[in-house]
């Protein structure tokens, strides 16, 4: 999703369009719908609600992403207000704060998108949310796996050469 984002900001920025892609959104929200609902589907570890549950999130995502792009009035923004209602629900589903924190993010920045009609706030506004989605997968990540050991430091040059130090510290290979 943070790529969908990046990719939209990318899109208004080049285009000049309002902040609203929602021919863009509407394509890789229905990619992005069916390969969550397939990963979701074989990797069930983190599901708290009933299984059918998620289905109806997948299926009811991709219905209001194709219904609210066709809305004049919400000048396309409206599959970004669905995406970020998606992840709203899913957040409430598993009870993990940070998604539902990221999900209002992503609406309060859809809703600016809304109202701001100038070019550059709209790609500002793409740019929030991919790095509120970036954070937020970095955060899932780093919670679900721990943090990365650092490497032990070694000079890279010691490999393959061996010394002998004597008690005094000099090297016996003068």
């Amino acid at each position: 999703m943070t790529l969908l984002f990046l990719a939209a900001g990318a899109i208004t920025t080049v285009t000049n369009n309002s902040g609203s892609v929602p021919r863009f959104f509407v394509v890789g929200a229905i990619i992005w719908s069916v390969v969550c609902a397939v990963w979701y589907w074989r990797n069930p570890s983190w599901w708290l609600a009933p299984a059918r549950n998620y289905a109806y999130l997948a299926g009811g995502t991709v219905l209001g992403v194709l219904l609210l792009a066709l809305v004049p009035f919400l000048r396309g923004c409206g599959p970004w207000l669905v995406l970020a209602a998606a992840v709203i629900v899913y957040g409430v589903w598993e009870r993990t704060r940070l998604i539902v924190t990221t999900g209002a993010v992503l609406a309060g920045a859809g809703l600016l998108a809304w109202l701001v009609t100038a070019d550059v706030w709209a790609g500002a506004l793409h740019l929030v949310s991919t790095v509120a989605l970036a954070f937020a997968t970095n955060r899932l990540y780093t919670l679900k796996y721990g943090r990365r050991r650092e490497s032990q430091k070694a000079d890279p040059g010691f490999i393959g050469r061996f010394e002998e130090v004597d008690d005094a510290g000099d090297s016996a290979w003068r």
